[in-house]
């Protein structure tokens, strides 16, 4: 996905709001 090469922070959204099958990775805030 473009996405993840722009920012794999983004991705980690989008996973979170598509609800892909793979959780998304601890993101420090």
């Amino acid at each position: 996905m473009i996405m993840q090469t722009i920012q794999p922070s983004l991705m980690r959204d989008a996973y979170d709001t598509t609800g892909v099958p793979k959780p998304p990775p601890p993101k420090p805030r």
